[in-house]
């Protein structure tokens, strides 16, 4: 008996990340009768870590521009001579072992801190308008592992030259920032924020407060935005280390 239900158990989280993709009303209803996140969890993990890594060489050769751009913009580069900067440029061409590691640690610690801050979030809003329901790390999977394996493919098939910045690779995800490409600095990092999967994300945090945690009126809708439009702030605040 204890085994069918583990089988099931398992069966129930394949199917609910799944869903959240493609049937995301009927995911967030299973999950309030069954509250799973272990399948999630690794296939988020799975397509951000295959995500990076088709992205990889892109962001290299991105990374020597936005350093050259940093050099030439950013006071604290200043005090640097000539030969310091060039073995800067060159490590950022031909990182050792240990950098590389610490690319993908990051992008993993990354999803756990996003996935923390938005459901402390929806949690708030949740309690603030009497809702009834905890929050799993299901979005993250369109959010964040989708939304590495899409640029990834974008990454390969435009060409590693064709990015001479860290802002070059993240606008190449279709959103507003696609509409006003000569938008640069503070602006421009927030428009680089409002893009196909983070608006994704709005509606699926929308959506999973109306149906999994039974919260109706502005406590719905307010509290995604907040997840929506802080994430741009963020990008907006960061946008010199873009490389504009």
């Amino acid at each position: 008996m204890d085994l069918d239900v583990s089988e099931a158990s398992k069966g129930d989280g394949l199917k609910t990340a799944f869903d959240t993709v493609v049937a995301p009303k009927d995911a967030f209803e299973r999950l309030r009768s069954r509250p799973t996140w272990g399948w999630a969890c690794l296939i988020a993990i799975v397509l951000l870590v295959g995500g990076y890594a088709l992205q990889r060489p892109a962001q290299l050769h991105a990374a020597i521009g936005t350093l050259q751009h940093m050099m030439a913009t950013n006071s604290f580069f200043s005090s640097l001579t000539d030969a310091q900067k060039q073995r800067a440029i060159e490590n950022a061409s031909h990182p050792a072992a240990v950098q590389t590691a610490l690319g993908y640690a990051g992008v993993l610690v990354s999803l756990f801190i996003a996935v923390l801050i938005n459901s402390v979030v929806l949690l708030i809003a949740n309690v603030a308008a009497r809702g009834s329901a905890d929050f799993s790390m299901n979005v993250a999977v369109p959010t964040f592992g989708l939304n590495y394996v899409v640029l990834g493919i974008i990454c390969l098939a435009l060409g590693a030259d064709h990015f001479q910045t860290t802002g070059d690779v993240v606008r190449a995800l279709p959103g507003v920032a696609t509409i006003f490409p000569e938008v640069r600095g503070p602006l421009g990092g927030f428009l680089m924020g409002i893009n196909v999967f983070t608006l994704w994300g709005f509606a699926l945090n929308v959506t999973m407060m109306r149906v999994l945690a039974g919260v109706r009126g502005a406590a719905g809708w307010i509290a995604p935005l907040v997840v929506l439009l802080g994430g741009a702030a963020i990008i907006a605040a960061s946008s010199n280390f873009y490389g504009g």
